[in-house]
């Protein structure tokens, strides 16, 4: 819904997609999972209805950019969250997580994600 929303205003763009996973798949159950699909869009853009706005405070971000293959998203979170985090310095800040794409994996031949993950970060 979002792509024809974006393509019917000219502003479908690849790298312009991100997305806030708010949860643990490997604490929440799937179907109960949360996730925003989101484009970015310049000021003054009215998003119209069924489509909400929000804003990713700046900050500071680990930013992790993997390819992600046949939809496998929590591998590089896992690689995150559990290898460099412990040894990092930082701790997890209280603002969302969210993912950056430069290719939709659904649409290449092997399924390959180009994506950056971001986990907003404060100093121990």
């Amino acid at each position: 819904e979002l792509q024809r929303w974006a393509a019917a205003r000219q502003l479908h763009v690849d790298d312009r997609y991100l997305g806030i996973p708010w949860d643990d798949s490997d604490i929440t159950p799937s179907d109960k999972c949360r996730f925003d699909a989101c484009l970015q869009i310049d000021d003054g853009i009215w998003p119209g209805a069924g489509m909400n706005t929000q804003s990713i405070p700046a900050g500071r971000y680990a930013i992790f950019r993997c390819d992600v293959i046949q939809h496998d998203f929590d591998l590089p979170w896992t690689r995150l969250m559990r290898h460099w985090l412990p040894r990092s310095g930082y701790l997890p800040a209280d603002d969302p997580r969210f993912e950056r794409y430069f290719s939709d994996g659904q649409l290449t031949p092997d399924g390959r994600w180009d994506i950056e993950i971001c986990l907003p970060v404060v100093p121990l």
